[in-house]
Order: C-alpha cells, then sequence, then structure tokens
C-alpha cells in the first residue's frame, strides 16, 4: 500500500497544532497493512521538522511546475494520495490524476483557509474594536476568491480532512456538501499529568504560538498593547510569559521591552511543558483565525486552563454551555475580567481545569478519532468506484478545470526553461 503525502510545509509538531496534526495522521497510515509512505515537500529543510518523521515515511523534496514531480509518482505509483492543504492540491492534483487516475485522492485542511482569511479582513473594520468576533458574512465567504479555491479543492478531491467540528457543521450544513466526502478528525494532545501542580504553587500568565501564523502575532500585539497593561492596573505583580517560534526581530525586540512580559523565544517540547505547568492561566485572545488550537488542548492537557477569545475557543468548547461561560471572554474588558477572576479564585480555578480536562478526555480521544479515521480509509478504498459515483461533482469540478491547471502548470514550466 504505497501512500503520497505532498505538501508545502514540513511536519514541525514543537510549532504547530498542524504539525501534530500530520504527526497523528502519520501515525494512523502507518497501521494501514503493507504501509509505504513517502512525504514529497516544497519547502527547503527545517531545523524543526520532527525527528520522528524518517521513522514514519521516506522523504523527497519536489518542485511546482516541474515534470521532476511526473517521473516521481510514475515510478512510486501511489495507492493514496494525501494533499496537506488546498494550496498543494491545487499545485499537483493534475499531475497526480495523470499518473495515477485511480489512487484515492484526500485533502487535509488544517483549517479553512477562506474562514481565516474573511475574519481577518472583518476584524480589521471599524467598530471591531474590543471584540474578538462578529458573524461570518456567508455574502463576504462566497465573493472570496480563496473561498472558491479551496472549495473547488474540496470537491477535485475523494475525501477532506476536517480538525474542527464548527467547520465540518459549516461544509456540511450551510454550504451543503455531503458527508461522504467530509470526515472529522481532530488534533489530539497528549495528556501529561505525571507532575500536576496545583493553583497555590502556581504564578503568572503564559502565551505561546508560532509567529509565522497572523492571529499569533495579532494576538501578542493585543496583548501587549491593551489586554496586559490592563490586568497589571489592576494587579501590578502579574508577568506575562511569552514563548514562539518565528519571532522577526522587530517583535521580539518589542516583546523584551515591555514592562511585565518575560519573552522566551522558541521552546523545546520539555521546556515548553514545564512553562504551561508553572503558569497560573494561558491566555488564547485570538481575534481571527479558524480550526482547532493546539495551544488550548496542549495548556489544558498538561495542567493549566486558558482564557480564551470565542475563536480560540471554536471547535473545542461547546458555544454558551456553562464551561464556555466561564473561560471565554465575550470582549476585551470580559477576558481581563476573567483573567483577574481566576488568578484569585483557586476553587473555581480547579473546577475550569478539572470540567475543561474531562471534555478533552471525552472529545478528543487519539483512540477514537485515529479509529473512525482508519475505518473512513478502508470503507472508501474498498468502495472507491462506488464513492466516486456517489460525489458526481467531483467529475464536473475536473471537466471544467483539469485542462485548464494542467496547462497553466506546464505553460510556466516551459517558461522558467528560458
Amino acid at each position: 500500500m504505497k501512500i503520497l503525502i505532498v505538501a508545502n510545509v514540513w511536519p514541525e509538531p514543537t510549532t504547530s497544532a498542524a504539525g501534530v496534526h500530520m504527526m497523528q495522521l502519520l501515525g494512523v497510515l502507518n497501521k494501514i497493512r503493507d504501509a509505504k509512505i513517502l512525504f514529497a515537500c516544497t519547502a527547503e529543510n527545517s531545523k524543526h521538522t520532527s525527528l520522528d518523521l524518517p521513522k514514519l515515511a521516506s522523504v523527497a523534496s519536489i518542485k511546482v511546475n516541474s515534470s521532476s514531480f511526473d517521473k516521481l509518482i510514475y515510478d512510486f505509483q501511489p495507492k493514496v494520495v494525501l494533499f496537506d492543504r488546498f494550496f498543494a492540491e491545487e499545485q499537483f492534483s493534475s499531475r497526480v490524476l495523470s499518473a495515477c487516475p485511480d489512487a484515492l485522492r484526500v485533502l487535509n485542511t488544517e483549517d479553512l483557509h477562506f474562514l481565516r482569511r474573511n475574519r481577518e479582513q472583518s476584524a480589521k473594520k471599524p467598530g471591531a474594536e474590543n471584540h474578538f468576533r462578529a458573524a461570518d458574512s456567508q455574502t463576504d465567504l462566497a465573493n472570496s476568491d480563496t473561498f472558491k479555491r479551496e472549495l473547488a479543492s474540496i470537491l477535485r478531491c475523494d475525501l477532506t480532512l476536517v480538525t474542527s467540528e464548527f467547520e465540518y457543521e459549516l461544509l456540511s450544513r450551510k454550504i451543503g456538501l455531503s458527508s461522504q466526502i467530509l470526515h472529522y478528525h481532530p488534533v489530539c494532545e497528549k495528556f501529561h499529568q505525571e507532575k500536576m501542580i496545583s493553583a497555590d504553587q502556581k504564578s503568572g500568565l503564559l502565551f505561546f504560538g508560532n509567529f509565522h501564523h497572523k492571529p499569533n502575532k495579532d494576538a501578542v500585539n493585543l496583548l501587549a498593547n491593551y489586554l496586559l497593561p490592563e490586568i497589571r492596573r489592576r494587579n501590578k505583580d502579574i508577568v506575562l510569559h511569552i514563548a514562539g517560534t518565528y519571532a522577526d526581530s522587530h517583535i521580539a525586540g518589542k516583546l523584551r521591552k515591555t514592562e511585565g512580559i518575560h519573552y522566551h523565544g522558541h521552546l523545546k517540547e520539555a521546556e515548553l511543558i514545564e512553562h504551561i505547568r508553572s503558569c497560573r492561566l494561558v491566555l488564547a485572545p485570538l481575534t481571527f483565525g479558524a480550526g482547532i488550537k493546539g495551544k488550548v488542548l496542549k495548556s489544558i492537557a498538561t495542567g493549566s486552563p486558558v482564557i480564551c477569545s470565542p475563536y480560540a475557543a471554536e471547535g473545542i468548547f461547546e458555544a454558551n454551555t456553562p464551561l464556555w461561560q466561564l473561560c471565554v471572554g465575550s470582549d476585551y474588558d470580559d477576558f481581563i475580567r476573567k483573567t483577574l477572576h481566576f488568578l484569585q479564585d483557586d476553587t473555581e480555578w480547579l473546577r475550569l481545569l478539572t470540567e475543561s480536562q474531562e471534555l478533552l478526555q471525552q472529545k478528543f480521544s487519539k483512540t477514537k478519532a485515529d479509529g473512525d479515521l482508519m475505518a473512513k480509509l478502508t470503507h472508501v478504498l474498498s468502495n472507491l468506484k462506488e464513492h466516486r459515483n456517489g460525489h458526481f461533482l467531483g467529475s464536473v469540478i475536473w471537466h471544467q478545470s483539469l485542462r485548464s491547471s494542467d496547462y497553466m502548470t506546464r505553460w510556466i514550466e516551459e517558461k522558467n526553461k528560458r
């Protein structure tokens, strides 16, 4: 069973939830009998690439708009091709279809890019100040080029993996895609319960994330410019620790000079776990974003509750439930109020952590998530012809787009030779 993964980034589980999820997917795929996996990536080597990747797959560097990929896929002849995010599918799917039309084509979304980008634009509009979330405008989504491109990519594939229940419902109920071609597969974090620390032994606040990701950069600016000064105005001893990979010199310099902030840069996994264990609260004030937030899952699993914005909580906590009301700030002032409350009240802090961990154990079971995915892949592989017959929109999209996309990529290749 040969499986090809086509990606534009190497899996970095210490820097992003997407990296954690990709390694989780590789673990599932390796359970397929006689699996032989090739991970092909367009990116340059990264020092943060998982050290476990070579244990789970062979690796290869590939180029966009190059016939060298045609040779690779003709020689390898995969039975399954997984595209890591829609732009990888756009770049390589026509070549995959030409070389191995009977291969199962799977799209891994990680998050819906059209949703994240639409929310980013909404966050910049006048009147968005002091508010974390505006209603997603279906009109704005439908008029977005990214929406059209990503939806077309989903329709061209046999199966699409979605990490968030919210996004699964958006695609299936509001947009109307068949559940036949969608599968919910969440990120699942390992629980670190061997050194649980009580509230009275913890201190300070923590934010961590990958600064290549725009929502994280925006959240750090919000913390430094408004949220932390307001929190410290009411409790001057509070310190915010910030850890993250890929911060540019401007961000790092600003954070180092901001009163009340200790900036740590990139932390190794063991170091990050210790910081989460020792801090009183993790903060996730994201003003836009999509998908599942790994920082929320990792923090709760490690023993520190999280104060979230609605976007950070989406797909993890169910909206307007008692747990949501406990830890989700509806606006900036509510976020500050809840942060101060859980800094002071040990009993409520323990309640928040306990209920959050119970939710994670129920909703994000790795055994169940990976087992469900294995069953779905096995079923679709065994019934691929019938599956495609029931997904007629896919053939329509291919009929209209295959020749144009194939022509464009080959035209670019010829142009680059000159």
